[in-house]
C-alpha cells in the first residue's frame, strides 16, 4: 500500500528460515492434487521496513504466523518501491510456490508478471479490482469503501461540527477508495463539504503529515485520520497539540494517543493471511478475490470508544449494523482523487 518516492529508494531485504517441519501440501496455480509431499516456498514483498509504520508491522506478524503454521519456507524482500518491483517480483516467482505483495500499489506489476509464471501463484493483499482471468492470481480485498464509510461515520459524529479530514497520502487504488468511502458517508449522514481531504505524496516524511493536518484543522475539522503510514504520525503529533481527535487503521492503536484517540478501525489480518496459507496448503487457493469486510468479520471496530459520549458508539455501531444488514448501502468502487 506504499508508493515510490524515490526512484533511488534501496531495496533492501532478506530470507527467513521458517524452521518447521515440511508439510505435505498441494503445490501450483492450477490447484491440481499431488501425492509428493512438499514444503510450500512462499515469497513475501513489502513496501517499507517491516517494522515501520502500522501497515507493514500489522501485515508481516500475520504473515509470519501463517508461515509457522503451515510449515512453509519464506523468502523476505522488504523496501520495494512500487517502479522496482518487477524484477523482485520475477526473481521470487521463479523460485517460490506463492508470492505475497503486501500493497495495491503492486497491483499492475502482479498481473504483467504472473503470465509468465504459471506455476506460481500470485497474491495480492490489499485491493485488486479483478484477476484479469489469470489463473494464478489471487488476492484478500480489504472493502477499502467500507473502510472509509466506517473512519468518515466515526469522525463525523464525534466532531461537534461534523467537521473531519483526511491526510491522504499517494493515490494508490486503496487510498482512493477509502477517500471515496470516507466522502459518501459524510453525504449520507452529514453534509458532503464537512469532509476535506489533502494528500501529502509520501508515506514516510511525519513533517507533511503535521502540515496536512494542520491545514485541515485551519478549515475547522474536529477529528482526523490518515491513510499516510509513518508519515501518519506527524497527523496525530498534530492532534495532540491542538488538543483534536483521532481514528486509527489497521490495529490497535490506543497506546499511541490515549486522550486523543476515539477507536481503531481493524483489519482481520490474520484471517487474510491464515486463508491464504491454508488454501494454498490444500490445493484450494482459487483464482478469485477473497474480501475482507464488515459482514465477514475482515473489518470490525474497537470498542469501547474512548474521549468521546457514549452517543457517539451508538450511532456509529448503527450504521455498522445497517452496512452488515444491507440498509445501508456503501458505494462498491467509489473514488476519490487529487
Amino acid at each position: 500500500m506504499r508508493t515510490t518516492e524515490s526512484k533511488s529508494r534501496w531495496l533492501v531485504g532478506g530470507v527467513l528460515a521458517a524452521g518447521c517441519a515440511a508439510l505435505a501440501v498441494t503445490i501450483g496455480a492450477s490447484g491440481a492434487a499431488s501425492s509428493a509431499k512438499k514444503q510450500l516456498r512462499i515469497g513475501y514483498i513489502a513496501t517499507a521496513p517491516v517494522t515501520s509504520g502500522d501497515w507493514e508491522p500489522a501485515n508481516y506478524r500475520a504473515f509470519q504466523k501463517m508461515v509457522k503454521k503451515i510449515g512453509a519456507k519464506p523468502s523476505v524482500q522488504a523496501s520495494v518501491a512500487y517502479d522496482a518491483a518487477e524484477p523482485v517480483l520475477r526473481r521470487l516467482a521463479q523460485s517460490n510456490d506463492i508470492v505475497i505483495l503486501d500493497s495495491s500499489g503492486f497491483a499492475d506489476t502482479a498481473l504483467k508478471v504472473a503470465p509468465d509464471y504459471p506455476k506460481t501463484w500470485i497474491v495480492i493483499v490489499s485491493y485488486l479490482a479483478s484477476t484479469k482471468g489469470l489463473k494464478n492470481v489471487a488476492a484478500e480485498a480489504i472493502n477499502w469503501n467500507q473502510l472509509g464509510y466506517a473512519m468518515g461515520t466515526i469522525a463525523g459524529y464525534a466532531s461537534p461540527n461534523h467537521k473531519f479530514g483526511q491526510v491522504n497520502s499517494v493515490p494508490i487504488p486503496a487510498f482512493t477508495l477509502w477517500a471515496g468511502g470516507s466522502q459518501q458517508a459524510a453525504e449520507d449522514l452529514f453534509s458532503k463539504s464537512d469532509y476535506q481531504q489533502v494528500w501529502i505524496n509520501t508515506f514516510t516524511d511525519p513533517s507533511k503529515g503535521k502540515q496536512g493536518a494542520n491545514a485541515l484543522l485551519d478549515k475547522g475539522a474536529n477529528v482526523l485520520f490518515a491513510s499516510a503510514d509513518t508519515a501518519g504520525d506527524g497527523v496525530l503529533a498534530a492532534v495532540k497539540e491542538r488538543n483534536k481527535l483521532m481514528v486509527m487503521p489497521y490495529i490497535d492503536q490506543f497506546s499511541k494517543g490515549p486522550t486523543n484517540i476515539i477507536t481503531n478501525v481493524l483489519v482481520n489480518w490474520d484471517r487474510a493471511y491464515d486463508q491464504i496459507g491454508t488454501l494454498a496448503a490444500s490445493g484450494k487457493l482459487q483464482a478469485k478475490i477473497y474480501d475482507l469486510n464488515f459482514q465477514n468479520g475482515g473489518l470490525s471496530l474497537t470498542t469501547p470508544f474512548r474521549n468521546v459520549s457514549p452517543s457517539v458508539q451508538t450511532n456509529v455501531m448503527k450504521v455498522i449494523s445497517d452496512i452488515k444488514s444491507g440498509k445501508i448501502k456503501v458505494q462498491a468502487g467509489r473514488q476519490l482523487r487529487p
